[in-house]
């Protein structure tokens, strides 16, 4: 009876990317994330995705995926074998996977390799020059908590994969993770920006507006065959003034105004009510509230 009771679609991975069901215009819904760069522009670079956490930054990777898919790049999903703790060890799967894909080194050859991280971007850049045609690359990423990672150690690493796509005038996609956000976007930026001999484009995704984040749940709510409960006159209102209330707070994103509403219908259930009213939406916000990161 509830049409909040499944959890929010995952559109975060690519599990097949040459038989993926999702259409470039899946990924369009929301005016949140940035119109992806003409390929010209991206060619021969890392595209480094940012935001806050849940604000879609995993789609949007998909999304530049199959978008320089179509315009003739071979594409390599890597993220689903991450996240690492640390950047030697997803430096290692990236190369090991990429000699596999290129056919330029037999996986398990890589297995017990060791090099050091200078070593790694001598084989990386190599591999990719001899890669035989362009690529667009979704690498995994880190852990969002992982620590000691500094900003010029990462930054580094971004532009070596800058450095390899241009050998072949591939993309890699990146999606940054920050456990303090915007402080470590920040830090990583401006490491960026200071060093950068390499083309590495930046596209941060912004918060969700208040009439997206109820087209969500509007949306949510009609297409569902749970119509018995409805939502009271007054609680459109309530949500629309909330969202609008607290935008830019990092707790207010798609998947916590889904549990928002889930929290809110079983209220409403639970009480045996056939619409759902303040006094069933008010302990889903605080509870919402409680929440924040």
């Amino acid at each position: 009876m509830n049409p909040f009771e499944d959890e929010i679609e995952d559109m975060n991975v690519c599990k097949g990317v040459e038989n993926c069901p999702r259409l470039i215009a899946d990924f369009r819904r929301f005016s949140n994330a940035p119109p992806p760069l003409p390929l010209q522009q991206v060619r021969g670079s890392v595209v480094l995705v940012a935001g806050c956490k849940s604000y879609g930054k995993s789609v949007y990777g998909h999304r530049l995926l199959h978008e320089y898919q179509a315009e003739g790049l071979a594409p390599l999903e890597l993220l689903d074998d991450g996240p690492f703790d640390d950047c030697p060890a997803r430096q290692k799967d990236v190369l090991r996977k990429l000699c596999s894909k290129t056919g330029l080194l037999d996986a398990d050859d890589m297995s017990g390799a060791e090099f050091d991280k200078h070593d790694w971007a001598a084989k990386l850049s190599n591999v990719m020059s001899q890669a035989g045609g362009e690529m667009v690359v979704r690498l995994p990423g880190m852990m969002p908590n992982a620590s000691g990672v500094a900003a010029a150690e990462l930054a580094w690493e971004v532009f070596r994969y800058a450095a390899a796509a241009n050998r072949s005038k591939s993309v890699f996609i990146y999606e940054y993770n920050a456990k303090d956000w915007p402080r470590d976007w920040e830090l990583l930026r401006a490491a960026i920006e200071e060093n950068n001999d390499h083309k590495v484009r930046t596209r941060v995704l912004e918060p969700f507006t208040p009439d997206e984040l109820w087209a969500y749940a509007e949306e949510i709510m009609d297409v569902s065959p749970h119509q018995e409960i409805t939502l009271e006159e007054s609680v459109p209102g309530s949500l629309r003034s909330l969202f609008g209330h607290r935008f830019g707070d990092p707790s207010l994103h798609l998947k916590s105004v889904h549990q928002l509403m889930r929290r809110s219908f079983a209220n409403a259930i639970e009480g045996r009510s056939a619409t759902v009213t303040f006094d069933h939406l008010w302990p889903a916000v605080e509870l919402l509230g409680s929440e924040r990161p």
